[in-house]
């Protein structure tokens, strides 16, 4: 059937939905007379309303509107000056080229070519770019929303006064400097890349603004720490007085931070504060202000009071300050005083006094003054008289001793006369008085024995018998040094380091420590006949247990440690089996998932470790629960051996149980 072309007017007296009339109703397509370049309507004569009941193609014939669904579709659609969403009025912001009332959701990348406002909530499920990444965010508020547990939780960003990059984290001091103290060097200019120092090196361009970095020193002790910069290296010196964990929080500009200044004239107002600058001062009275310092001792600790009110911020540093003046010490660079009064004494190395009234003065170094006037001085000087006039004697006696030694001196020194088996001097030394101190000689040779409380070299390392060509024998021979190299010691030998050895022989081992034979601390019995420890292929009998449980082995030779246990149970039950055995072999059943094994060896220190021994079809066994029960009666010990899915033939498996501590 053709189109019919009509070009002319025929009413149909029908009411139109619009309240007027029909003037044409048709019943199929009506369609321009000769190509697509036809007006549905003029400007000068616009058609009033438009019904559609499914959408809106293009000459293709691609949809472009869907009002069946509401959509724009067939290709991209552009918001030329205003898009306005979810409003109705007909003013628009000045200034604004996307406009939405109520909430906006978008669920891939929003961008905004110029100034776009949201008056509501947005939310997006992606990510929000503002500027390519490089832009500005204008926002009072930053709120991370966490849910906790089922609750909701806010957590604020804190704002920061200028563009900065911060970063975190703890070092330790652990490199000594002489007469300073603990060093951690930081230097950024070997950071690993992709790290959080690297990080803040690159982003605050650290190599020119390392004089503007912040660094905000914790230490985990009452160590002291400081920090030192280095501009020319771009290191930071990070030091403490104790070794120790320290945290630090570095703060610097961001690279392009004169980008960003803190005033601006354009944008929207955000938060407005009318706080004025002025403010009421009080007067200030210029009357002298007095204030009353003391250390107190209350509840058995010692405060520092100000105006008789605890201070504190000085009290708590009861380890540093107030510590220091309980023990005794005090550093004080001057003191100024009008009066100082000791209760006890006053010690110093140097004291420059002009005139010093004592009642009673104790020096116990050197007291020197170039005179002194003193009673008792003056007898004492008297008593020097009278030792002057009896110093030739004394002066005899001393060159008597000279002379016997300068006999000596480029010969061996030989002691024998000087002691003899009485304890009694020869008769020539008898009436002389021989006392040495200090004795300097090239050797010594005694034929009888030497007595002193001390041996020492004081220059070079001490030497006793270095030729080795003498066995040395040390308190009543219980430790012989032989020129073989035996040491031979007669008695117990302990030792609070190492022992190391290239071969270790011994008839009977005693090993109490850390070779344990036993069950849960346990020592084991032999009641039941012997115990054998099985070393590489050969059995070794235990000779004896001690109470702790220790060993003793007639001998112990091996080249490989073969651990053997008592009791050792198979098993091919699918269910549960008892065993109280370290090592043993259970199988889980065909068409089974799991085996318990019953062991009250389990506790929570024991570890446990399967092998299988035949073909586990594909699967892979693990523990899947271990039960220690502790002291609950009801309780079964033991662990669970399971693979994830039944098996179709039986698996066997091997199990041992390991205790640590």
């Amino acid at each position: 059937m053709e189109p019919l072309a009509i070009g002319f007017n025929t009413a149909i007296t029908n009411p139109g939905i619009g309240g007027g009339t029909t003037a044409l109703q048709v019943d199929g397509d009506i369609l321009p007379g000769i190509d697509d370049d036809a007006y549905l309507g003029r400007a000068s004569t616009a058609w009033s309303r438009l019904y559609l009941s499914n959408g809106i193609n293009n000459s293709a014939g691609t949809e472009q509107i869907s009002i069946a669904n509401r959509h724009l579709t067939g290709g991209q659609w552009n918001a030329t000056s205003t898009l306005r969403v979810g409003d109705t009025t007909n003013s628009m912001p000045t200034g604004i080229e996307f406009y939405v009332v109520g909430d906006a959701s978008v669920s891939a990348t929003f961008t905004a070519g110029g100034n776009s406002r949201i008056i509501g909530d947005l939310t997006t499920d992606g990510n929000v770019t503002v500027g390519g990444g490089t832009g500005k965010l204008d926002v009072g508020t930053v709120d991370p929303p966490y849910t906790i547990n089922g609750e909701k939780y806010a957590t604020y960003l804190s704002g920061m006064i200028g563009v900065k990059e911060e970063t975190t984290g703890s070092l330790t001091t652990n490199e000594y400097i002489e007469n300073i103290g603990y060093r951690k060097t930081i230097n950024f200019n070997n950071q690993a890349n992709g790290s959080d120092l690297w990080l803040f090196s690159k982003t605050t361009n650290l190599k020119d603004n390392l004089s503007r970095m912040s660094v905000l020193l914790t230490p985990n002790s009452q160590a002291k720490t400081w920090y030192e910069i280095d501009k020319n290296n771009n290191t930071l010196y990070i030091y403490s007085s104790a070794p120790g964990n320290i945290s630090y929080r570095f703060s610097a500009p961001r690279f392009d931070d004169a980008k960003w200044q803190n005033t601006r004239t354009a944008g929207v107002e955000g938060f407005v504060l009318n706080d004025q600058d002025n403010f009421n001062s009080q007067n200030i009275s210029n009357e002298e202000i007095n204030y009353s310092i003391q250390i107190a001792k209350i509840d058995e600790q010692f405060k520092l009071l100000l105006n008789n009110q605890e201070k504190i911020d000085v009290s708590s540093f009861s380890n540093s300050l107030i510590a220091n003046l309980r023990s005794g010490l005090a550093v004080i660079n001057e003191l100024v005083t009008d009066n100082l009064v000791v209760k006890n004494k006053l010690i110093s190395p140097i004291a420059n006094i002009g005139e010093l009234n004592a009642i009673n003065a104790t020096i116990s170094g050197t007291l020197t003054a170039d005179n002194i006037k003193s009673k008792t001085i003056d007898k004492l000087n008297e008593q020097l008289d009278l030792i002057n006039e009896k110093y030739s004697t004394a002066s005899a006696i001393l060159t008597n001793i000279q002379n016997r030694l300068s006999q000596v001196e480029n010969d061996p020194l030989q002691l024998s006369p000087l002691a003899t088996t009485s304890g009694q001097l020869p008769e020539d030394l008898t009436n002389d008085s021989l006392s040495l101190q200090t004795l300097y000689t090239s050797d010594i040779l005694a034929n009888g024995s030497i007595f002193t409380q001390s041996l020492s070299s004081f220059e070079t390392d001490l030497f006793i018998q270095p030729t080795g060509d003498k066995p040395v024998h040390i308190l009543a021979n219980l430790l012989n040094l032989y020129p073989n190299g035996q040491v031979v010691v007669s008695g117990d030998l302990l030792v609070t380091g190492n022992v190391f050895a290239n071969n270790l022989d011994t008839r009977t081992a005693t090993i109490s420590g850390t070779l344990a034979l036993g069950i849960n601390n346990n020592p084991l019995s032999t009641d039941s006949g012997k115990l054998l420890a099985i070393f590489g292929n050969q059995g070794q009998e235990v000779s004896s247990i001690d109470a702790s449980g220790s060993a003793n082995f007639n001998t112990l030779q091996t080249s490989g440690l073969v651990i053997a246990s008592q009791n050792v149970l198979s098993s091919s039950v699918s269910g549960n089996i008892t065993s109280n055995s370290t090592i043993g072999t259970a199988t889980i059943a065909t068409g089974s998932a799991e085996i318990f094994i019953q062991n009250n060896q389990v506790n929570p220190q024991t570890l446990i470790y399967i092998t299988p021994v035949s073909d586990t079809s594909n699967q892979v066994l693990f523990v899947k629960s271990k039960q220690t029960c502790n002291q609950e009666v009801s309780c079964t010990p033991g662990f669970t051996v399971a693979v994830p899915q039944a098996l179709e033939k039986e698996t066997a498996f091997n199990y041992w149980l390991v205790q640590t501590k």
